[in-house]
């Protein structure tokens, strides 16, 4: 079969001991192609332009608490929300929380942090003045699998603030180009007008 065999009716395969059409090719070459885009009914391909069924399915994660939930913000810091655990891969992160920073608290900083690395912030929100403020953190994160996405909250200090309806939401995304995602983003330690952000082993997450 050297050459073109044109065909006036369906051609017809079948093996009753097997596969019934086997096609190999050099590496790099396609061993099939086609002349049309038409709806090839049946077909069951285990790739598509290189990634399986698990790579291209939607995938994300969230978490919120309930409405009028109201989360204690102190200096030492508090996960206010967090995702379950999340696919190996990359994530669009956005963040929120409405915070009632209490007079005498200087601040209240919001961070988006890796579960498996509560003590370094991968984006950070938050105001430096008294009184109901809102607190928004977005960026993109490479996630290792079974890790989580928690918000932190902190205080400059131990006055009363707190966060309430606060969310976290993740959804992964399968191309991207621009800026590379953050890998080890910056330490929370001193990061925010001096303070003392919670570190992995200081902090459990809350189940």
């Amino acid at each position: 079969m050297a050459k073109a065999t044109p065909e006036t009716a369906a051609a017809t395969l079948s093996n009753t001991k097997g596969t019934p059409l086997k096609l190999s090719a050099p590496a790099g070459v396609a061993p099939l192609t086609v002349s049309r885009k038409a709806l090839v009914t049946n077909l069951n391909a285990q790739y598509l332009s290189g990634f399986t069924f698990d790579q291209l399915a939607v995938q994300g994660g969230d978490g919120f608490t309930r409405p009028n939930t109201f989360t204690p913000i102190d200096g030492d810091g508090e996960e206010v929300a967090s995702t379950g655990h999340l696919s190996p891969g990359t994530y669009y992160v956005t963040a929120t929380a409405m915070l009632d920073i209490a007079p005498g608290d200087s601040d209240v900083i919001c961070s988006v942090v890796r579960g498996s690395n509560v003590g370094v912030a991968l984006s950070q929100g938050g105001e430096s003045r008294e009184g109901l403020v809102q607190a928004a953190e977005t960026t993109a994160i490479a996630v290792t699998a079974g890790d989580t996405l928690q918000e932190w909250c902190q205080s400059g200090g131990f006055n009363g603030s707190d966060a309430a309806n606060a969310g976290i939401t993740a959804i992964r995304v399968l191309f991207f180009s621009g800026t590379p995602p953050a890998l080890t983003g910056t330490s929370r330690k001193g990061s925010q007008r001096g303070l003392a952000l919670p570190t992995a082993h200081a902090h459990q997450p809350r189940r």
